[in-house]
């Protein structure tokens, strides 16, 4: 099987660290040709050379997407992709893989997919592959269908990281199913990538380690121990790659006396799954013909991309969590307390399983009022 690799690498150091030379080596051993696009500075060309076949630089902007749409728009990668079989997007952002490659491709022959990734994600409401790896056969290339997304979907320039997330990560699922090509995956999703490392790594058995869990946002020390010291007892991958990388990055210390003797005990806590179905929420709006979203943190914002924006008439926030913000994606915000005389007002739950909870009793004298969970 001939691949062609895109890689999307960005260090603010311009430095190549251990651990991507090691993913870069990785990657070079299943392929025929690899192009690194680098987003920013770089002060080891010639190191980075040697893992690759062309390097394309270019400014800071538009995350991975934006790399990956300028390198598919080269001609030398037009000119290659025309002799391989696969097309292959990864980025540096994750620290692995603990398996080899050529392992991953063997078992995801099996599938016959069309196009796929490594990790899964579906609550019920969503469903997409997260796209630090993905792997397209080249027949979604050579049709068109992967050039026309990138060049709708795709701001090469933009500095929203959100927008990528939800037009790039889950719009090329969307769009690709919807073209009737046929998805897989290595793994799907049971623990959290980021916010249930440990579960990601010990049950899910996910063979990489996400970098974002050593940010100040996901960072807990507990679940960092029970992770690496599953990594340490179960795979062939020197620890010291990520140790180095987390001291030098993140200044976090840790050594790996303590990962040898740390006794994993994973608390499990799976990913939350809707009680409803995506369906579910536009046979409500489309029967109401107006909605209100209880909440605008993520939920909401998820609820939002799935009903039709013509149907939703305003957010709703409990009056605790009211700010000085009017509105949301340029549709009013309302305080729970205001709409209290509006009992038959149609309201969509927007909220993770614990803080439905919390507004049951807020919402007890409502008639009309649909819970994700």
């Amino acid at each position: 099987m001939e691949r062609l690799i895109i890689f999307c690498f960005y260090n603010p150091s311009g430095r190549l660290t251990r651990d991507v030379e090691y993913l870069l080596s990785s990657l070079k051993q299943c392929a025929k040709y690899i192009v690194i696009v680098v987003n920013g500075e770089m002060d080891e060309c010639e190191k980075l050379e040697s893992y690759s076949d062309y390097i394309i630089f270019r400014e800071n902007k538009g995350y991975d997407a934006g790399a990956y749409k300028c390198a598919l728009r080269d001609q030398y990668v037009h000119k290659w992709l025309n002799e391989c079989d696969e097309l292959i997007l990864c980025n540096d952002t994750f620290y692995g893989p603990f398996v080899s490659f050529q392992e991953i491709f063997e078992e995801m022959a099996s599938q016959n997919a069309d196009f796929w990734g490594l990790n899964l994600s579906d609550n019920g409401l969503i469903t997409f592959i997260q796209s630090y790896f993905l792997v397209f056969k080249i027949k979604i290339w050579k049709k068109g269908d992967l050039q026309e997304f990138f060049e709708k979907a795709i701001d090469e320039n933009t500095q929203d990281f959100k927008s990528v997330l939800y037009t790039f990560e889950q719009g090329i699922y969307k769009f690709l199913t919807n073209r009737g090509y046929r998805s897989g995956a290595l793994k799907q999703q049971r623990y959290h990538i980021l916010s249930s490392v440990d579960g990601n790594i010990c049950y899910d058995q996910l063979p990489l380690l996400k970098k974002k869990v050593f940010t100040d946002k996901f960072y807990d020390k507990k679940k960092i121990l029970n992770s690496l010291a599953y990594i340490a007892q179960h795979y062939d991958y020197d620890i010291n790659l990520i140790l180095e990388d987390i001291k030098d990055k993140y200044c976090i210390d840790i050594n790996f006396d303590e990962i040898k003797n740390h006794l994993i005990e994973v608390h499990k806590e799976p990913i939350e799954i809707a009680k409803v179905k995506k369906a579910d929420l536009i046979n409500f709006s489309e029967k109401n013909k107006k909605v209100y979203i209880y909440g605008t943190g993520a939920y909401g914002k998820l609820v939002y991309q799935i009903v039709e924006r013509k149907f939703i008439k305003g957010f709703i926030v409990s009056d605790e969590k009211m700010t000085e913000d009017k509105n949301f994606f340029d549709i009013p915000i309302y305080k729970i307390s205001d709409l209290a005389i509006c009992r038959d007002l149609p309201i969509i739950v927007a909220l993770n399983k614990s803080n439905s909870e919390e507004v049951v009793e807020k919402l007890e004298d409502f008639k009309n009022v649909l819970y994700l969970f």
